[in-house]
Order: structure tokens, then sequence, then C-alpha cells
């Protein structure tokens, strides 16, 4: 059993290292689109950045006054 158990830990680690390599860029052309790419993620991660209950009581307020809110609750929720 732990014979078993050690050969398909080795199989596992040989298959997934395989895997890990395949996927690292190779040429330089690569590593300059996935440093790009990146940094892109790293920017939209840095604009989703959290609201202040402040600011969230706003946009309710705002969404009241113009019939945002009712009409979600109307025809996106249906009234749930």
């Amino acid at each position: 059993m732990k014979k078993l158990l050690i050969a398909a830990s080795v199989l596992t680690c040989l298959f997934s290292s395989a895997a890990f390599a395949a996927q690292a860029p190779t040429t330089a052309q690569e590593q300059a689109e996935a440093q790009v790419e990146a940094q892109q993620a790293l920017s939209s991660a840095q604009q989703t950045s959290p609201l202040t209950r402040a600011q969230v009581e706003h946009q309710l307020a705002v969404a009241q006054k113009d019939g945002e809110l009712s009409y979600l609750n109307t025809f996106v929720y249906q009234g749930s």
C-alpha cells in the first residue's frame, strides 16, 4: 500500500512539474507579453478598491431618487 502511494505521489509530481514547465514563457516576446498581462491584471485589481460606507449610502440614495432602485426591484428582481 505504501509503495502504491509513493508511486502515485512521484507520478503526480512529475506530471505537475511538466505542466508547470509547459506554461512558462520561453521567448523574450512571450515573457514581455506575460509581464504586460500581469501589470494589466494588477492595475484592474487596484481599480476595484472597496467603497466606504458613506459612498455606498450615497449611491443608494441616488438610485432611490432617480428610480433605478424601483426599476430593479420591479423588473430585474421581480419583487423578491
